[in-house]
């Protein structure tokens, strides 16, 4: 049983943080029986990220959202964002280690590779987890070989077929450059435009 994977990259140079290598990664792999013959469409979207949609079938166990974001010279000072979703639909995996380990009833969780196990999350709420994270001397927006490095990526089991959205509300996102500091979103608005590069084609 092989994984799948759907990648879309914008190929555009984008005004925004992270500004601009940006990938929805929808995975899927394994034969679950939940919609039989029916497929269910994912859509994922965002107030910073560009919206991309995948369409899967009876065979599919688990669906990743991931999004992708890059930069050799900022990096992240901190973030808060929302991922929403409808519970009907799709369900958080709870399986040990692939979004969030319950440590006395804390979750410690996975689902901003950027930051590894740091950052604070509320999965009280079906439907949608609450996070954020901050470091003072800012998380990198790449992996160590300079290859774009997901800010948010969360799993899902599919439940039903028909058509879905998961959405990521990026509320907050500060970068930092040596001694310069940017909110480059504010309140889920982009607040600054400047940053901006050419992302490397994949």
């Amino acid at each position: 049983m092989g994984v799948e994977e759907i990648k879309k990259n914008t190929g555009t140079i984008l005004s925004v943080i992270m500004a601009a290598l940006l990938c929805c990664q929808l995975v899927f792999a394994a034969p679950v029986s939940s919609f039989g013959a029916e497929r269910l469409t994912v859509s994922a979207v965002s107030n910073i990220f560009d919206s991309f949609f995948a369409s899967f079938d009876a065979a599919t166990e688990r669906i990743t959202v991931t999004y992708f974001v890059q930069s050799s010279e900022w990096k992240i000072l901190n973030a808060q964002w929302t991922l929403t979703y409808d519970p009907e639909y799709l369900e958080l995996d709870d399986a040990e280690d692939v979004n969030y380990t319950i440590d006395d009833d804390v979750a410690i969780g996975y689902m901003m590779p950027f930051a590894g196990d740091d950052g604070v999350y509320n999965i009280d709420d079906p439907g949608a987890v609450v996070a954020n994270t901050s470091k003072l001397n800012g998380y990198r927006i790449k992996e160590k070989d300079g290859s774009k490095v997901g800010f948010v990526s969360a799993t899902f089991k599919p439940l039903k077929a028909g058509s879905t959205v998961v959405s990521l509300d990026a509320e907050v996102v500060t970068l930092k450059k040596g001694g310069t500091e940017i909110k480059v979103v504010d309140g889920s608005r982009i607040t600054d435009e400047t940053i901006s590069f050419i992302p490397e084609k994949t």
